[in-house]
């Protein structure tokens, strides 16, 4: 194994650790809590801005610390939403009216959080896939390096061996001429 691929290595294990999961939660929330302060702030001149900030927020939370906190980004989103965003505000109770808003809202944001799970996972796999690509085009280098420098020697020990021939050829011809 080379040293580049031994860094590669050590570097996603740096990467995966990351911040302590503790944290990746309280981002999530601190990222609901950003949308809910927003959308509160501009409901009276917007109306309902709850649409764009809480997406955005569990687009955030997913893609900065994970799909967990993005999880409970989209539950925390979903209550505030629900709490104060839908008719009766500031109360649990969901009128039979307001049911498609909630479910698409809902939807909206479990589509959200998958769908950035989902690229999150592929850049991963990508990242990882070139990675080991990289750690084996660098073994098989210095395998074909080595390959090559064997060769080399096998040549001028060849040429040596041939040199010697030659020697000898013409020693055993100047020797038949002599007798």
């Amino acid at each position: 194994m080379s040293i580049r691929s031994s860094q590669i290595r050590a570097y996603h294990a740096v990467r995966s650790r990351g911040l302590p999961s503790v944290l990746h939660y309280a981002v999530a929330v601190a990222l609901v809590m950003v949308a809910l302060t927003l959308s509160l702030t501009l409901q009276v001149p917007f109306g309902n801005p709850s649409w764009f900030f809480f997406p955005a927020a569990v687009l955030a939370a997913t893609w900065i610390v994970g799909t967990g906190p993005g999880w409970i980004a989209v539950v925390l989103s979903t209550l505030a939403a629900q709490y104060f965003f839908i008719p009766p505000f500031r109360s649990w109770i969901l009128q039979p009216r307001d049911v498609p808003f909630f479910l698409s809202f809902v939807a909206c944001e479990i589509a959200a959080n998958r769908l950035i799970a989902w690229r999150n996972r592929t850049e991963e796999s990508l990242q990882q896939a070139r990675d080991e690509l990289e750690i084996r085009v660098a073994d098989r280098t210095a395998e074909l390096k080595d390959a090559n420098d064997s060769l080399h020697k096998q040549m001028v020990e060849q040429r040596r061996t041939e040199d010697a021939l030659q020697a000898a050829r013409a020693e055993l011809a100047r020797i038949a001429r002599i007798t």
